[in-house]
C-alpha cells in the first residue's frame, strides 16, 4: 500500500504554514528587539524585517519565485504580528505595573567586568 499525503505537494508549503511562519517570525524579531530595549520604531522594523526576510530568503534558497515581493499578504502579516505584540506588552507594562529601565541607572563601569588584581 503506497501513501501520498495530498494536503501538501512537494515544494509548496500551505498558505496557512507560509502566513504562521512569517508571523511567527516577525513575533521573534519583535521580542528579541524589545529585550534589547529597542526604541518602539525599532522593535516594529526588526520585526517587519525578520519575518518578512525570512520567507523570501527561503523562496530564494528553494530557487523559487519570491512570494513575499509579489503578495501583500505577508507583509501585513509581519507588520500586523509586530504591532499585536507591541501592544501586548505594552498593554501588559502598564496592567503588571511594569517600569523600563531609566538610562539614568546604567553605568558604563557596570557592564564590563573587570579583574582586579586580587583575583
Amino acid at each position: 500500500m503506497h501513501f501520498e499525503p495530498t494536503f501538501i505537494t512537494p515544494g509548496v508549503l500551505p498558505l496557512w504554514l507560509d502566513i504562521g511562519a512569517v508571523a511567527l517570525g516577525a513575533v521573534f524579531g519583535a521580542t528579541l528587539a524589545n529585550s534589547r530595549q529597542a526604541p518602539l520604531l525599532g522593535v516594529l522594523l526588526v520585526g517587519i524585517l525578520l519575518g518578512f526576510g525570512g520567507s523570501m530568503i527561503r523562496d530564494i534558497l528553494l530557487n523559487t519565485d519570491i512570494n513575499a515581493l509579489v503578495h501583500g499578504r505577508y507583509i501585513t502579516t509581519a507588520v500586523i504580528a509586530s504591532i499585536a505584540l507591541c501592544v501586548l506588552l505594552r498593554g501588559m507594562a502598564i496592567w503588571r505595573g511594569w517600569e523600563a529601565p531609566h538610562a539614568d541607572h546604567l553605568k558604563p563601569n557596570t557592564w564590563i567586568k573587570r579583574k582586579s588584581k586580587d583575583d
